[in-house]
């Protein structure tokens, strides 16, 4: 079986040599993985100039490893004022925030919503009433 996945391996690489193929799909992977950040509870160096809040929320998922969402609508118009020194995840996005009606929230570890307050008292509202 080894055997027949080294082969095929090669096959689909075009390189005659299986361990050179193996090592670069392994080599793929570790690449992919992407690197490793502190986690939420540590803190990690940002560096991010002050830009359009749409670039400084792309830039800060980038460094962070992290999903962003956010409606473009929401963010059109707004600018951050950067951020540069060590933060959590949560005090980086608060800083890049600052100023706005934007919020974060926490979806999961790396997952984070970005909404106006308009859009959190809606959606609230619209809980409470049942909708």
């Amino acid at each position: 079986m080894e055997k027949q996945l080294i082969t095929k391996i090669s096959e689909f690489s075009g390189d005659k040599n299986p361990l050179k193929a193996i090592s670069i799909i392994f080599l793929g992977m570790v690449l992919s993985s992407g690197p490793v950040y502190a986690d939420d509870a540590g803190t990690q160096h940002f560096d991010i100039q002050p830009d359009s809040m749409s670039e400084a929320l792309t830039q800060f998922a980038m460094e962070t490893d992290s999903q962003i969402l956010f409606s473009p609508s929401v963010v059109e118009n707004k600018t951050s004022n950067g951020l540069r020194g060590e933060y959590t995840r949560q005090q980086a996005l608060d800083t890049l925030l600052a100023g706005t009606d934007l919020r974060a929230q926490k979806n999961d570890e790396k997952v984070f919503l970005i909404v106006s307050s308009e859009e959190e008292a809606a959606v609230t509202e619209s809980v409470y009433r049942g909708e």
